[in-house]
């Protein structure tokens, strides 16, 4: 029997992170800046990206999210709203370097970390000090 290693990247693609990304204010940019230079751990596994992956995480979660309250929308006769999108063809475009460098990569603050305990994740809180 093989076990899948947990993959939070995997675990935040959710409907409710989703949401939070679109309702909160800076909820995109707290969840970036957590996931850069901290390492996460579930079930003895451990789980780290770079900045850049950081950055591209976030951006395809706010945008596959704006485009599925887009397709509620459209089924509800509202008129889509492209706020901080901008247009690629028929598509929305949003990449990393909304997000990469962005400041206070590290940080985690509180909402985000208690989202991230909620789906059964720990920060490893000596990885910072073991690579400064």
């Amino acid at each position: 029997m093989t076990s899948t290693r947990p993959n939070l990247e995997e675990e935040l693609n959710s409907k409710l992170i989703k949401e939070k990304i679109l309702t909160r204010e800076n909820f995109d940019l707290e969840l970036y800046r957590a996931l850069c230079n901290n390492r996460f751990i579930k079930d003895n596994e451990s789980w780290s990206c770079s900045w850049r992956h950081a950055g591209s995480i976030v951006a395809k979660l706010k945008l596959t999210a704006q485009e599925e309250k887009d397709e509620q929308d459209k089924d509800k006769d509202k008129d889509v709203d492209v706020k901080e999108y901008w247009l690629c063809g028929d598509d929305y475009c949003m990449d990393y370097l909304e997000y990469y460098c962005s400041g206070k990569e590290g940080e985690i603050s509180e909402r985000i970390k208690r989202t991230i305990e909620n789906l059964g994740w720990s920060i490893d809180i000596n990885y910072n000090k073991e690579n400064k």
